[in-house]
């Protein structure tokens, strides 16, 4: 709307983990990148990189995505993947995230969990929490041999072996040792954007994760 498209976006990664923000910032080298995230470890790792790629466009912060007013700046770009679905209070998270977003021509990038494709995750969550599958590494593998005895046909199984992700331990604790995550349904996705004022264009894939 407002003509040829800015060549420097103000962006913000909510949730940077422990590399996204340096990779969009060593890929959009015209853009400033704020980065920021809950754990302390996943900072310092994306400093890491940040120092080894002399990302003078990035800038990363420990803080809590509710504590995102205190930066003190609008963006263009907020992009949050894997990060609402896991807090408290989702809605709560979204509304600190649009209330940085420039009111005019920002945009938001989300990924939430879907509800039907992780409904064979979920039994399996609450069965590792009855038993109280400890996030380690003994832990971890306990998982595995259990999803491994499972029918080929589970749908928790299935979730398991079409994610290129579960090779990484990481993602095993996140996935099905994590205690809080909430998943959506199409229809949950967009009654969450209106009620925080935000608008939805774009694509919705209720199926992905």
């Amino acid at each position: 709307p407002e003509g040829r498209p800015k060549s420097r976006l103000n962006i913000l990664v909510a949730g940077c983990g422990t590399l996204q923000a340096a990779v969009l910032a060593f890929n959009n080298p015209n853009c400033q990148f704020i980065g920021i995230d809950f754990s302390e470890a996943s900072i310092r790792h994306e400093e890491m990189l940040r120092d080894r790629h002399r990302l003078k466009n990035l800038t990363l912060r420990h803080m809590n995505i509710m504590d995102v007013g205190t930066i003190g700046e609008k963006f263009d770009l907020i992009i949050s993947s894997g990060v609402l679905h896991h807090l408290p209070d989702p809605s709560s998270g979204l509304k600190s995230l649009a209330a940085v977003l420039d009111p005019t021509y920002g945009a938001m990038v989300l990924m939430l969990y879907g509800k039907f494709a992780r409904s064979g995750v979920y039994a399996l969550q609450d069965i590792f929490r009855r038993l109280k599958i400890p996030q380690s590494p003994i832990g971890v593998a306990t998982v595995r041999k259990m999803i491994d005895r499972l029918s080929p046909r589970h749908p928790g199984r299935q979730y398991y072996e079409s994610s290129f992700e579960m090779k990484f331990d990481a993602a095993i604790v996140d996935t099905f040792l994590h205690p809080q995550d909430v998943a959506y349904s199409v229809t949950d996705i967009l009654e969450l954007i209106e009620e925080n004022g935000l608008f939805f264009q774009g694509w919705i894939d209720p199926l992905s994760y």
